[in-house]
């Protein structure tokens, strides 16, 4: 972030707010951590640890 490549037309292409984090995902783009979050522990559900 404090060289500013969150803010390059490559990225602002894939994720138009420029936020992040930010997911790509073949053609999947995901911009909130929890929505991340959630989306990698359903695609990967053998791998997530349970308490």
């Amino acid at each position: 972030m404090l060289t500013g490549e969150h803010c390059t037309p490559v990225f602002l292409a894939v994720n138009p707010p420029g936020k992040l984090p930010v997911l790509v995902d073949g053609v999947h783009s995901i911009t909130e951590s929890v929505a991340i979050t959630l989306y990698l522990a359903e695609k990967y559900p053998d791998q997530v640890k349970r308490s």
